[in-house]
């Protein structure tokens, strides 16, 4: 999906820095369809897909995937109207990289692994600061929040 072919919305929140963001998106029980949509962090206001670092996405194939450097990786597989889901990420920003988690929230489950040092989006590379969660969606039925990052996730070593 890109945002100059698409009547996407994309809205953007202030982000306070931490090292652990939780959120959860769901998507509407009204949407047959898998959804094309990102959620991602970058430095101030998101103006695109390339502005983001640390994604995850649910892709049109019917998965929630995470993105590693130029690709998507992980396939947690999810259908429309199901929902919410929640999401861990945990950001190392002098590295460059990320883990990320997701579960549904109802009924309660473990998290379930997208991938480990995941390199954040190409373009990002180098970023030096993740102050926004922004989200970029190809329908007007996904919401999303942030939660308190109160660590939920599994531990990590």
């Amino acid at each position: 999906m890109s945002p100059a072919s698409r009547s996407s919305i994309h809205r953007c929140s202030p982000l306070v820095a931490s090292l652990l963001l939780a959120l959860a998106a769901c998507s509407s029980a009204e949407q047959t369809s898998p959804i094309d949509a990102v959620i991602g962090l970058s430095n101030g206001a998101a103006r695109g897909f390339s502005d983001l670092g640390p994604i995850v996405r649910f892709a049109p194939s019917g998965y929630i995937d995470a993105r590693n450097g130029g690709s998507y990786t992980g396939a947690f597989p999810y259908h429309s109207g199901d929902g919410p889901y929640e999401f861990q990420l945990r950001v190392d920003l002098a590295a460059h990289n990320y883990y990320a988690w997701v579960r549904p929230v109802e009924p309660h489950q473990d998290f379930e692994l997208l991938g480990v040092d995941l390199a954040f989006r190409t373009e990002q590379s180098g970023a030096t600061r993740l102050d926004n969660l922004a989200r970029f969606v190809g329908c007007r039925l996904l919401s999303v929040r942030l939660k308190p990052s109160r660590w939920l996730g599994p531990s990590v070593g």
